[in-house]
């Protein structure tokens, strides 16, 4: 973060499935209490398995994180929390957003967000026979930017019948977004 202080996201093993776990660290490596009392957040995104893979923090101090949901197949899913650790609700009702792109397994590996509040998703998208770059734009509320590629969801086949995945994405100054991945 810009006070130099360190999020860490990945999975949390609760009872039977996996969960979204997010863990602030002050500039000294110890647990940020002030982040949720205690410096770590574990949420349930779906009734499967679900997990966080990357997090970007926003300019008014939000923590957004993005992964990937069991919906029945996997889904991209983001959740926002205010800094403090608590979940904003605000963003899609109830501080989650779980989205299909493809026709099968969707899979979010990396986030950016924008100065206006908007975040972009980007992993692999399965089009029916492999799996191509995909990405996601969300609003400041939580729900798909429809002026980014008409519907909010972007699917591109960078090697036609190979799988392509994004790991990386950057919002730049102009609005426009970067992918990288193989």
């Amino acid at each position: 973060q810009t006070d130099g202080k360190m999020v860490a996201v990945g999975y949390g093993w609760v009872v039977d499935t996996y969960h979204f776990a997010v863990a602030r660290y002050q500039t000294n490596g110890l647990l940020d209490t002030a982040f949720n009392t205690g410096g770590t957040r574990i949420v349930q995104v779906a009734n499967s398995d679900n997990g966080a893979m990357a997090a970007s923090v926003q300019t008014d101090g939000s923590l957004v994180v993005a992964g990937s949901a069991n919906t029945g197949t996997w889904d991209f899913a983001s959740l926002r929390f205010y800094s403090n650790g608590i979940l904003d609700t605000a963003f899609n009702t109830d501080g989650k957003a779980t989205i299909a792109i493809g026709v099968g397994e969707d899979r979010a590996f990396n986030i950016a967000s924008s100065t206006d509040g908007s975040t972009v998703l980007a992993g692999f998208g399965n089009n029916g026979a492999d799996e191509d770059f995909a990405a996601i734009r969300l609003d400041a509320s939580g729900n798909l930017e429809t002026s980014f590629h008409t519907d909010g969801k972007l699917i591109a086949s960078i090697t036609p019948a190979v799988t392509d995945i994004a790991f990386s994405v950057k919002v730049r100054t102009d609005s426009s977004i970067v992918l990288g991945g193989f």
